[in-house]
């Protein structure tokens, strides 16, 4: 935070100093700060519109997933830096992966709920897949946004990342 303040001390008219500083605190959970720094980087002659638009998203849903895809699609498409790119493209992955187990852990309670037990295999939720249109691979498992088969978890009832998909854990 010290680092890209004295940034922005020393280049007030560098908007992405501020986009910067407003994802810094955005991670810190900080959205009243992170909004306010947003606010102050929409100003600045030549700032995208969009700007405007996250200082507003961080005072409304901070913490939510659509506001981190939106934040990491962003630096994603203004950075130059290939490992801030591969960075921000990994995290929207695993934010899309959330959103995808969320839903195969409906489906596998659904299917709890039904059966008194875990499903023992994919093949038992093939129907709902088909259903819910949730991307399978040929062996019917359901797969993450790189194309790697979720792992099913029948002990836990959970569905984990597969260990060779190159989404990140957290």
């Amino acid at each position: 935070i010290r680092i890209t303040q004295k940034g922005i001390a020393a280049n007030p008219n560098a908007w992405r100093l501020y986009q910067h500083l407003g994802y810094i605190y955005w991670q810190q959970g900080d959205y009243k700060a992170s909004s306010e720094i947003y606010g102050r980087g929409a100003q600045i002659p030549g700032a995208p519109a969009w700007m405007v638009a996250m200082k507003a998203k961080m005072i409304a849903e901070g913490g939510s997933r659509n506001t981190a895809r939106e934040i990491y699609t962003r630096m994603f498409e203004e950075s130059a830096d290939d490992q801030v790119k591969d960075m921000a493209r990994k995290h929207v992955l695993l934010l899309d992966s959330l959103d995808q187990r969320d839903v195969l852990r409906k489906v596998m309670q659904i299917f709890r709920d039904k059966t008194g037990r875990c499903p023992t295999s994919w093949t038992e939720l093939r129907e709902a897949f088909r259903v819910l249109s949730i991307p399978v691979d040929v062996n019917g498992s359901p797969v993450d946004p790189t194309g790697m088969p979720y792992v099913l978890n029948s002990g836990t009832c959970e569905v984990e990342l597969n260990p060779k998909s190159e989404i990140p854990i957290k």
